[in-house]
């Protein structure tokens, strides 16, 4: 961050990708309150997502505190807790993680927010230990199976799956991993995909693979590329957009004319028009 004139801060400094697209560049924002919050928090998330963990974390948590200080919470208007709550863990700082989800978790019952009550208590559970972190992590994925939120019912899953495992239930863990598995592809949640595969694989199951070609033979990753350039984009600017290398977008669009058997943008629309079928 640097200053920008009096009583304003500017995001110039966007990670790798993002600057280079101009999205976060020249952006100005009040050096405190609600509105300061929401766009370092999400400053924050996003290179948490691209993997700088320490330079998400020092966007997010000054956020927290000057949404706190207005007296709000970031947790109304983004899922953000298991962000932070990964990335402190990754850096050795576990307990700073647990006082953030179990503060996230009080304020949210308080509020009477179901949605961030799960949120909490999935990530509470996945930091703690003993059969009560077991039973928050049920209880978040009973929540949150019930709302709309897809994507942090399937993380929710993942982390009960998690937690199966750790405590020797491999089977409950496979079934809980294989439902994450199932709604972050349906989801193009590639990374969250991906996790609950890792996962999966790890308590010996043999997940089922895709299709060697057809609509339905796309992994997470080559979909995603395929309907992004099938949008117009360039392979420069998807790469941007996803954090990856041109070179990974490459290879990521060449599997997926070979397993559509197409040549060719082109005939990208048509060919994702049966994926839809098929999904």
């Amino acid at each position: 961050m640097a200053l920008a004139g009096s009583g304003s801060v500017a995001l110039v400094h966007g990670p790798a990708g993002i600057g280079k697209s101009g999205l976060l560049e020249s952006v100005t924002l009040p050096d405190a309150g609600m509105n300061a919050a929401t766009l370092l928090s999400i400053r924050g998330l996003v290179l948490i997502a691209a993997g700088d963990h320490g330079r998400g974390l020092s966007d997010l948590l000054p956020a927290d505190g000057w949404a706190r200080s207005a007296g709000l919470s970031l947790g109304v208007g983004t899922s953000w807790v298991p962000s932070p709550a990964a990335a402190l863990t990754s850096l050795g700082r576990r307990e700073e993680a647990v006082e953030i989800a179990r503060r996230e978790l009080a304020e949210a019952g308080a509020f009477g927010a179901p949605h961030l009550r799960g949120i909490a208590l999935s990530a509470c559970g996945s930091l703690e230990s003993g059969p009560a972190a077991l039973t928050r992590l049920r209880e978040g994925v009973a929540i949150l199976e019930r709302s709309q939120a897809r994507l942090d019912h399937a993380r929710a899953l993942v982390n009960l799956g998690v937690g199966l495992r750790d405590r020797g239930q491999r089977e409950p863990a496979r079934r809980q991993l294989s439902e994450a598995l199932d709604i972050a592809s349906r989801c193009g949640a590639i990374a969250l995909a991906e996790r609950a595969r890792s996962e999966l694989i790890a308590t010996g199951a043999r997940p089922r693979r895709e299709q060697l070609t057809g609509p339905g033979s796309l992994t997470p990753a080559e979909l995603r590329a395929a309907r992004m350039a099938a949008d117009g984009l360039s392979n420069r600017e998807i790469a941007q957009a996803l954090f990856v290398s041109a070179k990974t977008i490459e290879t990521q669009l060449s599997a997926a004319y070979a397993k559509l058997s197409i040549a060719s943008r082109r005939e990208l629309r048509g060919a994702l028009e049966k994926v839809a079928a098929v999904g």
